[in-house]
This record gives C-alpha cells, sequence and structure tokens, in this order.
C-alpha cells in the first residue's frame, strides 16, 4: 500500500473515532500509535502551533472568604451557577479538594449535572485535530461528578475522578471545524457530586501525525 493510501485510511479511521468513541483510552493508546506510524510513512506530519487557553489553572480569580466561589466573574472562563473555583487550606466539609493542585494553588469545580466551566478559543486550524489534557480530583467525603469533554459539538471524553488525589487524563483527539470553537466541561452526576479540574491544556496534533506518547491516565 503506497504512503498516500495509508494517509487517507487513517484520516478515515480518526473521522470515524471522534464520532464514536467516548472514553475507551486503552484503544485510543493503539489507535495514537497507528496513526504516528501511517503519518511517519507518509511524510505528512504537520506541526501546528498550540491555541492560547487562557488562565488555564484558575489562578486569576480571587476566591475571597471562605476560600471558594461559585460562578466567579472570569475574562477567561464562563461558569454555570453550580461550578466555580476553590483554593486549598479548606477544612472538613468544606473542602473542595484536599490534594494540592498540579499548578498552583486553586482549582476549578463542578458540582451536580447543571455544571459548566467553558472557554472559547480562537485561532483553530480547520481540520487539525486537537487533544485535552487536564487533571481531576474528586471531592473527600462526596461522590464524585462525572465529566464530559467537548470541543465545540465534539465529545472528547467522559471521566470519572476515583481518586481524591489529583490525576491526569487526556482526551481523544477531535477535528476542528471552526477557527473558533468553545472548550466545555459539563458535570453529569446528579446531587452534590462534586470534581475539581485544573492545568488544562490543548494541543494541536496536525492534520495526520502526531507522537506516540503514551496516555497512561486512567
Amino acid at each position: 500500500m503506497h504512503s498516500s493510501e495509508l494517509q487517507a485510511n487513517f484520516v478515515c479511521m480518526i473521522r470515524y473515532s471522534s464520532a464514536s468513541v467516548r472514553s475507551n483510552f486503552s484503544f485510543i493508546n493503539r489507535f495514537r500509535s497507528a496513526v504516528a506510524v501511517a503519518g511517519l510513512l507518509a511524510g505528512a506530519c504537520v506541526a501546528s502551533a498550540d491555541p492560547t487557553l487562557l488562565d488555564n489553572s484558575f489562578e486569576s480569580i480571587n476566591v475571597g472568604t471562605p476560600g471558594y466561589v461559585y460562578a466567579p466573574l472570569s475574562t477567561a472562563w464562563s461558569f454555570s451557577p453550580t461550578a466555580g473555583v476553590a483554593a486549598t487550606g479548606q477544612p472538613g466539609f468544606a473542602a473542595w479538594f484536599t490534594a494540592t493542585p498540579p499548578d498552583g494553588s486553586q482549582a476549578g469545580f463542578l458540582q451536580s449535572n447543571t455544571a459548566t466551566i467553558s472557554q472559547n478559543l480562537t485561532g483553530l486550524n480547520v481540520g487539525d485535530y486537537y487533544e485535552v489534557s487536564f487533571y481531576a480530583a474528586g471531592r473527600p467525603q462526596y461522590a464524585p461528578n462525572e465529566i464530559s469533554v467537548s470541543l465545540g459539538l465534539s465529545p472528547m471524553a467522559d471521566i470519572t475522578p476515583t481518586s481524591t488525589d489529583f490525576v491526569k487524563y487526556t482526551s481523544y483527539m477531535v477535528p476542528a471545524l471552526s477557527t473558533s470553537e468553545t472548550l466545555t466541561f459539563t458535570g453529569n452526576s446528579m446531587g452534590d457530586s462534586d470534581t475539581a479540574i485544573d492545568d488544562i491544556t490543548i494541543s494541536d496534533l496536525g492534520l495526520t501525525c502526531h507522537d506516540a506518547a503514551t496516555t497512561p491516565e486512567p
């Protein structure tokens, strides 16, 4: 099979996965390796600049007393009434998280299935594939909130933290359908279910391939 045919076949596979695969991380690891090999054979890896994600660790928001705030005003993020930002050092049931955030001392939180945190991204390359990495932790003494991640209308991942420590998660790749898309984190669990998120990054993987870095999370 010629390299151009390999490239076309794997691009088709990517499009299929972005429409049907939800959160099968072991499948994604195998798939990424295959895409990387195909791209190397085709000689068509394209390096692109990553989009700018503002305040990716929620450090610019003043949480005040008692150390957390719902729906804060932010020039970077939009919060629903049941989402917000919390700081470390809060005791007992007031603690949104007890582990140290991976970047800084604050993290965003999503409480219940009405919670959303979103940011509009611009300067995307239409047709390029993007993936999102972030850390998530469950709230001590509460059930975790299952979180969905999406870029525009494209679902990227569903995760449920299994620890109150911050654990890194990486989504599967989806193509940008427009130069401007909204990155959204949505809570799916009903009731007082809570998850904190922090240190969010988004990477432009190019058109057809990228490195075969492992995604161990979870």
